[in-house]
């Protein structure tokens, strides 16, 4: 065991505990998944995907969102369904495994600074 005992950072893999939990409320019904969500000149994030590439004035739906968050690691994409579902403390509350995000200098939840516990 390599560092069995050392707390790591997840980066992306903390997406897969954002999804269950997204999972969980379009099951329920308390999510739409067909719901749109306007990217704007301010979500654009720094990471990976290709959402901080497209015009502002897009509108994915929330699985749209999910998707691109899952298949591409699209940072973008996982700060709007962020923004759209709950902070750490919904999530966490979920029942999926803790989930620590730490704000950008502008207050906002910026996916690169979501980590799992």
């Amino acid at each position: 065991d390599v560092n069995a005992d050392r707390v790591m950072n997840a980066e992306s893999a903390a997406k897969v505990f954002i999804l269950l939990y997204y999972r969980q409320l379009v099951a329920s019904g308390a999510c739409d998944p067909t719901r749109r969500v306007e990217l704007t000149d301010e979500d654009r994030y720094w990471g990976t995907g290709v959402l901080r590439y497209l015009a502002a004035g897009l509108q994915p739906t929330l699985d749209d969102l999910a998707w691109l968050m899952i298949v591409v690691s699209d940072n973008v994409a996982t700060a709007l369904l962020l923004q759209d579902i709950g902070d750490q403390g919904t999530v966490n509350a979920g029942g999926t495994q803790p989930v620590h995000h730490r704000r950008d200098g502008d207050g906002r939840r910026g996916v690169r600074d979501v980590y799992a516990a």
